[in-house]
């Protein structure tokens, strides 16, 4: 036992070194685009593959401590090149190098810990939600009082979920004073998937029109048949008499008219299908803007980044309301416009010099500790630049003559 004790020291060892060579490695290739992987590959393979033979010998051996010695090392040597040549490279391209080519922030263990934190939790709170739904059926009440209590339970859990990351600031503007007590549709842009929970905790009584794989989803499906949230299973019109009970119970139902998240933040075209139904049913239009959705959580992704989420809701627009068009073709176009206007001026406002220092710093994130170091120490001394930010022009050409390591234009790109 006390020789095993040595030889498992002595593999650990072979394993800490084997793991710093590749890191360097990869490391090299991710912050100079210089390829070290190759030699250090061919140096741990050579060094497993003598060991493995210069021990593994012993295992012939009848004397129980050399076989013991010699099954240690060659398990352990084959552990150990495993986790360095294989593992190791595999979760350093998932979570920096794939992620740089997909011009995306590398991943750090506390990215990892608040996404994991609030999506264990959004996930929880669903199966608890789902849970439930029986209680609800056999709770004896009138059926509509029990659905606005279970939407009131969906509301507040859409709530918690949005003010549970902490790495995430929120601001809420609401300069008319909606109240949401009369039944409107509620249009918004689309970024994230968090979208959904920030429009549905504004009110217990908004619910949302949602696709046919949300209705069909293991995790919330039982949720959003229950609480009455009308599906478009191909086209609007299929499901219109379904969104019409939802207006005369005074629910407001929100639709996304772009159609899908926007991949870069920008308004896309607006379909006609929200402007048509408010048309019809002769209900106000209130829109929505959310910002900083696209940053915080991107399209197809599920990695809480730290950011700034803005909920803007603007003023109503009621049917006797020509100044967006009239019909809801118009319309359509007229209050996508008016929408792309404000949320340009919420960008604006939104996105200074703070805003963009955590994307600033990702470019410099694991290219060694004295140049992230000295970038963040630089951007907290000059205040992320915003004195620069001042003079410099929005728009024009800028020559950077300096020295440094191209914070700065990193920060004026943004």
């Amino acid at each position: 036992n006390f020789v095993n004790v040595m030889v498992t020291t002595f593999i650990f060892g072979l394993g800490d070194d084997f793991c710093i060579f590749v890191t360097d490695g990869l490391l090299s290739r991710y912050k100079l685009g210089i390829n070290k992987l190759k030699s250090y590959r061919s140096a741990i393979v050579l060094s497993t593959t003598t060991t493995v033979i210069g021990t593994g010998v012993l295992l012939f051996a009848t004397h129980p401590a050399l076989s013991s010695i010699a099954t240690l090392a060659v398990i352990g040597m084959l552990c150990i090149s495993f986790i360095s040549l294989t593992l190791q490279p595999v979760i350093f391209n998932y979570t920096v190098q794939k992620r740089q080519e997909k011009r995306l922030q590398p991943l750090t263990a506390l990215i990892l810990i608040n996404s994991i934190i609030s999506f264990g939790y959004f996930a929880l709170g669903c199966i608890l939600m789902t849970l439930l739904v029986p209680v609800f059926y056999v709770f004896p009440a009138p059926a509509k009082a029990k659905k606005r209590a279970y939407n009131y339970i969906i509301s507040k859990f859409a709530w918690s979920v949005i003010y549970i990351m902490v790495n995430v600031k929120k601001t809420r503007i609401n300069t008319s004073g909606e109240t949401f007590d009369r039944p409107a549709i509620i249009v918004a842009n689309h970024q994230s998937f968090i979208d959904i929970l920030a429009t549905i905790m504004l009110h217990p009584r908004n619910v949302i029109l949602t696709k046919e794989w949300v209705w069909k989803s293991p995790l919330f499906g039982w949720v959003v048949r229950y609480a009455g949230y009308p599906t478009a299973v191909n086209e609007l019109d299929e499901n219109e008499h379904h969104i019409k009970e939802c207006l005369e119970n005074g629910y407001s139902v929100i639709i996304f008219p772009e159609g899908t998240r926007s991949g870069d933040g920008r308004i896309k075209r607006f379909h006609k299908g929200a402007f048509y139904l408010a048309e019809k049913y002769q209900v106000d239009i209130i829109p929505v803007l959310l910002h900083g959705f696209d940053y915080t959580i991107r399209k197809g992704g599920f990695v809480l980044l730290s950011g700034h989420l803005t909920i803007e809701v603007l003023p109503r627009i009621t049917p006797d309301n020509e100044g967006f068009g009239r019909g809801y073709r118009e319309r359509a176009k007229g209050v996508g416009r008016h929408m792309r206007e404000q949320y340009q001026a919420v960008a604006e406002k939104r996105e200074d010099v703070n805003y963009y220092r955590d994307a600033v710093l990702a470019n410099y994130i694991y290219k060694g500790p004295v140049m992230e170091w000295y970038v963040r120490i630089k951007l907290k001394l000059e205040k992320n630049f915003a004195l620069f930010d001042t003079y410099v022009p929005r728009e024009g050409l800028v020559i950077d003559l300096g020295c440094g390591y191209g914070y700065l234009s990193y920060m004026l790109y943004f």
